[in-house]
């Protein structure tokens, strides 16, 4: 009788074991693969947050501009008094950390550029560190009707070294200025790993409270 009841009892806990290593095994996979979904779009969403930021702030920026342009069309200031007041308002508007607006005219010559000597020189011809014509892309996306991204690179401020950067641009028509601004990449992309090592953090603990489980179920089953 003996033997019976020992074989009983370890058929009972390899039922046990086998049963709640194949749910673990599957709750599992199940979470990994809906982790790994939601990392990626995790991804994709912040990604098109940053976007979004950009394009609101250029949005803006027109906003205020056809305020003074209502001004200049009411006769109220000249179409110069309008420009020289639309210029000192873009070079005072700040955003974030270091975030800041530049304009340049259809034909390439820059308006603002953070009060830097570009001011007043046409930059249609000018080229990233990677040799794209990044003006002239900017201008060419300014143009469209709903604005367009352009990425190139260009350094941060009070720097030298050119940095990945996606910028939004959108034509003000009334002054034919072309305002745009951007992100960095590695700022974008420090930002979305942080997030991610959260997402994973938490997958993490979810498994080792699942393994604990399991193993406290074992145990109980064991037990009895």
């Amino acid at each position: 009788m003996k033997k019976i009841s020992t074989k009983i009892v370890l058929i009972a806990i390899s039922i046990v074991v086998s049963t709640a290593l194949i749910i673990g095994s599957f709750v599992a996979l199940q979470n990994y693969s809906t982790n790994g979904k939601m990392v990626a779009n995790l991804d994709k969403t912040m990604r098109k947050n940053f976007d979004n930021q950009i394009q609101y702030q250029v949005e803006t920026v027109i906003t205020m501009l056809n305020s003074l342009n209502t001004k200049v069309d009411s006769g109220q200031i000249t179409l110069e008094e309008g420009k020289f007041e639309a210029k000192t308002l873009i070079r005072g508007l700040k955003y974030g950390e270091d975030g800041f607006f530049t304009v340049d005219t259809e034909e390439g010559v820059n308006v603002v550029s953070n009060g830097t000597s570009e001011e007043g020189k046409n930059r249609l011809e000018s080229k990233d560190s990677n040799g794209k014509l990044y003006i002239k892309d900017i201008i060419t996306q300014g143009m469209k009707a709903t604005g367009g991204y352009s990425d190139y690179s260009f350094p941060k401020v009070s720097q030298t070294t050119p940095l990945p950067k996606r910028g939004y641009s959108l034509d003000f028509k009334p002054f034919k200025w072309i305002i745009s601004t951007g992100n960095y990449v590695n700022d974008i992309n420090t930002t979305i790993t942080t997030n991610k090592n959260e997402l994973q953090s938490q997958f993490v603990k979810g498994i080792t409270i699942l393994i604990v489980i399991i193993l406290l179920l074992i145990c109980i089953a064991s037990i009895v």
